[in-house]
């Protein structure tokens, strides 16, 4: 067949398809990778294609859903059931209250005194520091001094006061020149904090201590001229039953509500189902609860057996799409693939292919290594006496052995190694790395006359052979063959 080329056999070489396979089946990890890749992919659309569907069958199940009216009550009264233990799952949570230890409870009492108040004024004055605490005002205070960070609705739970009076007197004062009998009254009142700990009770009790400074003058001028003094404060660490009942209570309630919802639930028609999940899964999104049995029935009848099957395909899609680009590579890739298909393709001898070892990666390896290592040595060896024989037969004394691309620190090793091989024989080889395109010793080239060509698989193309052998035949320098680096596996 004529080629165009007098150093080629054919224009293009056979694919060989068991090299293809065995290159093929050692990507076995990128394979796997790209494999597990598209099957988390595909799982993913399948789960997101199948909650649509389920949603779309269950949008159209409820339009045409008619409930009787005792139906649309149970799940009504389920819907706003749901909506109470969402509420109490989330005030135990965050409630500090709830999560105080019963047993040890800090707290801190401080006793204040109001003073020097008119009695007709003194019920507006002591009503108004109470409602100030008991209802919020104190805590929103305190809350914008940043000693809390949390709501300040959980703070309020902190926080209580009580009162006590005591303590009237008659006094006379001149007003205008005449005298006036008043009476000026004297009370106490109580303000209780509880904290986490004991340093964080006492920076609440100094907080409030603040906030009742501060609001001390709206008091004056609303209700009257007086004196608030703190007398002292009191801390201690309480074993409090009260507490312990009331965080049992609010627990064995939510326990209760679920119970309820439960039941409820089980009793449901197919159609208050769809009816109940529908209007769960409008409130701001929510999912469909866990602790429902007819929603985990509707979840699990299509979903496990549809993400599996996408799962699979997934994992065969991978497989082929690697598989695919990897034998388009393989086919269309311009690069030397194997010294059997220079031999094919080439007219020029082919002394060999000296498989190098692989790098070293850790002490597991040391047998795979000897075994590179003698692979190495025996490949080696035996292209160096293919060389000296084709150097005998064709009285070659002096040749350059030239490539196309930079050696390696291998390579170069190797190449210095088969130099003092011949050397012992009379013949003198000189490695010259990117010969072609190195200008600087093209006359070198000429002067010797005789040139071995090295390649190396995934590297030399054929393009780059082609133009070496243009190059060679326009400069009358002989090629009488060539030799190819190739990595051991």
């Amino acid at each position: 067949m004529d080629t165009g080329y007098s150093w080629k056999r054919t224009q293009e070489a056979e694919t060989d398809l068991k090299d293809l396979l065995c290159r093929l089946l050692r990507q076995w990890k990128q394979i796997a990778v790209c494999a597990v890749i598209s099957a988390a992919v595909l799982g993913g659309y399948g789960r997101m294609k199948d909650a649509e569907e389920k949603k779309s069958a269950a949008l159209a199940a409820e339009g045409e859903a008619v409930l009787t009216e005792a139906e649309e009550q149970a799940v009504a009264d389920a819907v706003l059931l749901e909506k109470q233990i969402g509420g109490l799952e989330i005030y135990l949570e965050h409630s500090v209250l709830m999560q105080l230890d019963a047993y040890h409870r800090n707290k801190l009492v401080m006793l204040f005194c109001i003073k020097d108040a008119k009695g007709e004024e003194f019920t507006g004055i002591i009503e108004g520091y109470l409602n100030y605490i008991l209802n919020g005002g104190a805590a929103e205070t305190m809350a914008e001094s940043g000693c809390w960070q949390k709501d300040k609705s959980y703070l309020s739970e902190l926080i209580t006061a009580y009162q006590k009076e005591s303590g009237v007197s008659n006094q006379t004062v001149l007003i205008d020149g005449q005298a006036d009998i008043y009476q000026k009254k004297q009370a106490f009142f109580y303000v209780e904090v509880t904290g986490t700990s004991e340093k964080e009770t006492e920076k609440m009790a100094s907080a409030m201590q603040d906030a009742l400074k501060k609001y001390s003058s709206r008091v004056k001028k609303a209700a009257g001229s007086h004196t608030l003094e703190l007398i002292n404060s009191m801390k201690s660490v309480i074993a409090d039953s009260g507490l312990q009942s009331q965080q049992y209570e609010k627990r064995m309630l939510l326990s209760s509500y679920k119970t309820n919802l439960r039941t409820m639930t089980s009793s449901f028609s197919e159609k208050q189902t769809v009816s109940y999940l529908a209007a769960i899964g409008a409130e701001e999104g929510k999912d469909t609860p866990d602790d429902t049995n007819s929603s985990e029935k509707l979840i699990s009848d299509s979903q496990p057996v549809l993400g599996m099957k996408y799962i699979f395909i997934g994992l065969a899609a991978g497989i082929f799409l690697y598989g695919f680009i990897f034998s388009c590579s393989y086919v269309f890739g311009d690069t030397v693939k194997s010294t059997k298909e220079m031999k094919d393709l080439y007219l020029f001898p082919v002394y060999g292919s000296i498989l190098l070892p692989g790098r070293k990666r850790n002490q597991g390896v040391l047998a795979a290594a000897g075994q590179q290592s003698d692979k190495y040595e025996h490949t080696k060896m035996l292209t160096v006496n293919r060389l000296r024989l084709a150097c005998s037969r064709m009285d070659v004394k002096k040749f350059c052995a030239v490539s196309d691309f930079v050696f390696s620190e291998q390579e170069k090793e190797c190449l210095e190694s088969i130099v003092k091989q011949l050397q012992v024989w009379g013949i003198e080889m000189k490695p010259v790395e990117n010969g072609v395109m190195n200008a600087e010793i093209w006359d070198e080239l000429t002067e010797t006359g005789n040139v071995l060509m090295i390649c190396r698989t995934g590297t030399t193309t054929h393009g780059m052979i082609d133009d070496a052998m243009k190059f060679y035949q326009e400069n009358n320098i002989a090629v009488f063959g060539a030799a190819v680096f190739s990595k051991n596996g």
